[in-house]
């Protein structure tokens, strides 16, 4: 009997996972075959960031293009060096089209570990799987679809391992993801020094103590970034990882701000921003730090409320119909987010009262990702919804795991509370 239990839950996983994988490769090639971007270069590296990818990957191979290895770290160069420099674009399309799979699966397996419930899982992986925008940036070369790949093999460790989360080889891995995803999006390196600065010390210090060797397993879980620092180091004779994130705040926030206290043009502000030195640029800042905050507040919204640039992206390609989509659903997140966030509290206070540390651990870490990414893209604009796209997987498996957990005669009084309220205001 033992046996047969095994055998038909076994054959249950293997037929949720081709269904998943079907309605998954359907729903992509549907898309795409009405997305008007086809896999060639002209799509492929059009934007800006896209060919100073692609110049640091030429760089690999002949030094060519030596200021872009400062601004842009070499994990996704490198990833375009082994796929588009040997295989060409279709390798490089490819590629992000098997992240992309492979993701929607991570998704559904990390949610159904947590919640056990299968149809939540089919509903929250199909949710991402349908976001225009993350099939569209397969065909771009840009870092967004890496990003989520990593950020999905963050969500299978943290179901995987949340019931055991006080273990050295669960922190481990985490951080060596952590690690992976700062040297894809910059931007992650302060989830990494808030895992390694408080984290750390605070919960697992007892181990490290008793066992003195995993010490230098931290030398391997922050590999990658000594190698980005030593490259940095070596070229550029300074000890970073990405220039790019100050550079994104003076040439678009606080330039942003300065334009709108004195009129002038964006350009003539970027101008002035960089002629100030450091004295007089903090000076700035804390003279002008209401505009910069109302700024900042303003990008965050209007970058999760946002146009789906990159459906029509470059010019002559794209589809206006599935742009109008996404920018309607867009605005309807927007509104879910911001109901979300009061579950988010709910829950956590309830997890912390009840003392449910286990299941408070991958709403907390899902938490922590979603609003760091939202509140990150406040420091930029003119890019569409894709500053705020990797948050897409975590907020699915964040929301999943809230209406599984709330009551949900409480989930859904809250629904029709906040749309009461929607429609009044």
């Amino acid at each position: 009997m033992k046996k047969t239990f095994f055998k038909n839950w076994e054959s249950i996983r293997i037929k949720n996972f081709l269904i998943l994988n079907a309605l998954a490769t359907v729903i992509y090639f549907l898309a795409y075959s009405n997305l008007n971007l086809p896999i060639s270069e002209e799509i492929m590296f059009s934007s800006p960031d896209s060919k100073s990818y692609l110049g640091v990957a030429d760089w690999f191979t002949d030094h060519s293009v030596q200021a872009l290895t400062l601004s842009r770290p070499f994990l996704y160069p490198f990833l375009i060096l082994i796929f588009y420099k040997t295989i060409g674009v279709y390798g490089l399309w490819f590629m992000q089209f098997i992240f992309w799979l492979v993701s929607i699966n991570l998704l559904f397996i990390s949610i159904r570990k947590v919640t056990n419930n299968t149809l939540l899982s089919y509903a929250g992986s199909l949710v991402a799987a349908l976001n225009f925008t993350y099939i569209a940036l397969t065909l771009h070369a840009l870092t967004e679809v890496s990003a989520v790949l990593l950020l999905c093999l963050l969500l299978y460790v943290i179901s995987s391992n949340y019931r055991s989360a006080g273990q050295l080889t669960f922190i481990h891995l985490s951080l060596f993801l952590l690690n992976l995803l700062s040297l894809i999006k910059p931007q992650f390196i302060f989830l990494v020094a808030a895992t390694a600065l408080i984290i750390i010390p605070v919960f697992y210090f007892k181990k490290y103590l008793l066992k003195p060797k995993s010490i230098l397993t931290l030398g391997v879980v922050f590999s990658p970034l000594f190698i980005q620092l030593a490259i940095v180091k070596l070229k550029h004779d300074r000890f970073a990882i990405s220039t790019v994130g100050s550079g994104t705040i003076k040439s678009y926030l606080l330039a942003q701000a300065y334009s709108e206290l004195t009129g002038m043009n964006r350009e003539r502000s970027i101008e002035f921003i960089n002629t100030l030195s450091a004295k007089e640029l903090r000076d700035f800042c804390i003279k002008n730090s209401r505009v910069i905050l109302r700024c900042f507040v303003n990008n965050v919204k209007k970058n999760i409320d946002s146009r789906p640039i990159i459906l029509t992206d470059p010019p002559g390609f794209g589809n206006f119909r599935m742009y109008q989509l996404m920018s309607n659903y867009n605005s309807i997140m927007y509104q879910v987010h911001k109901f979300f966030l009061i579950l988010v509290l709910i829950s956590l206070g309830i997890l912390i009262k009840r003392k449910e540390y286990s299941y408070l651990i991958p709403i907390a870490f899902g938490a922590t990702v979603v609003y760091s990414i939202f509140f990150a893209s406040g420091v930029s604009f003119l890019q569409g919804d894709r500053l705020v796209l990797p948050a897409l997987p975590v907020w699915v498996f964040l929301y999943c795991l809230i209406f599984n957990y709330l009551d949900k005669v409480l989930f859904f009084t809250g629904v029709v509370v906040m749309f009461t309220i929607y429609q009044i205001t």
